[in-house]
């Protein structure tokens, strides 16, 4: 559903000892909820959504009450995604513009649907040099943070801006107490915030491991000319994501050090696996795919074999 999001909720609840938000654990001031949308993104995943799922996902507290995370989840949530194309870098010239309220999982597929229409996107398998776009792993990752982890006690919709050269994500509340930039970074996080709907978004399979997504796009990124920068404020968390080139991916210098130790272990080894190179990088699957992938553009290496059997040589 969207709609101009009308009034904002005044909606504090106690801090945990640990300085998490016990927000989405505490009875819903509203219980007169429906979980329409919710109950078809659960369907399309062949998962039920009775009372006892909605029990053991603790959408409902031991009296059998909504919780706010049950609130968050259903058609009435009050709480938006305000997504807008800027035609420059001034927010002032902006062009199209929604927001996209009701259930965060409805939020999150509508959100997503307007920055890939408003984004050049491109597959790291299928890279055309001079076409520039983003990764959309990175795209849906920024945006999945930043509805799952912001501060639902704080009043005022998510925002995506999405400009000339990057898109910024933008999430009311800082980082949780005990979390540090560093820790966001390098996927050390050891505190959620919402760790309820956390979990549901992890039940329908959007989330996986949570506090690595962002290690990973750094990892995507690493040693590119331009990097995602992210900025913690007192009230809010941003993300900045910079456009990319396709092909070569604009490295610094002439060639990165990753490049020049998976061609050294090639010419010494005869061959490599991409399960290979992630060990000895120590990287993720997309890392070491999107490597590999850039130095068979450049023609500095070439892949044999199929399925299982793959690997890759230096050129005969």
């Amino acid at each position: 559903m969207v709609r101009e999001i009308d009034g904002t909720l005044n909606m504090k609840s106690r801090q945990a000892a640990n300085g998490v938000s016990a927000f989405d654990r505490s009875r819903s001031a509203e219980q007169g909820l429906t979980f329409v949308s919710a109950e078809r993104y659960f369907a399309e995943q062949g998962l039920p959504f009775s009372d006892a799922e909605k029990a053991a996902l603790l959408l409902v507290d031991a009296d059998g009450a909504y919780t706010n995370a049950a609130l968050l989840l259903s058609d009435q949530s009050k709480f938006g995604v305000q997504c807008t194309v800027c035609e420059g870098r001034a927010a002032a010239r902006s062009g199209a513009r929604m927001v996209f309220s009701g259930s965060l999982l409805q939020q999150f597929h509508e959100a997503f649907e307007f920055i890939n229409t408003n984004c050049a996107l491109f597959d790291r398998r299928r890279l055309a040099k001079g076409n520039l776009g983003y990764f959309p792993d990175a795209l849906r990752e920024l945006l999945l943070n930043a509805i799952v982890h912001r501060d639902y006690e704080e009043a005022g919709s998510t925002l995506v801006s999405i400009y000339d050269g990057y898109v910024e994500f933008v999430s009311p509340g800082g980082l949780v107490k005990g979390v540090s930039m560093k820790d966001v970074t390098s996927g050390g996080a050891a505190h959620i915030r919402n760790a309820v709907v956390a979990n549901v978004f992890a039940r329908v399979q959007l989330i996986g491991n949570t506090g690595v997504g962002i290690r990973r796009i750094m990892e995507n990124y690493a040693g590119c000319l331009k990097e995602p920068v992210f900025h913690q404020a007192p009230a809010s968390f941003s993300a900045m994501l910079p456009k990319m080139i396709g092909g070569a991916m604009p490295m610094r210098g002439h060639g990165s050090l990753k490049e020049e130790l998976v061609l050294k272990a090639i010419a010494s080894k005869g061959s490599i696996t991409r399960v290979e190179v992630e060990a000895m990088l120590k990287s993720s699957r997309n890392t070491a795919i999107t490597l590999l992938d850039g130095l068979m553009d450049e023609g500095k290496i070439v892949k044999i074999g199929t399925a299982r059997t793959v690997r890759y040589i230096l050129p005969q």
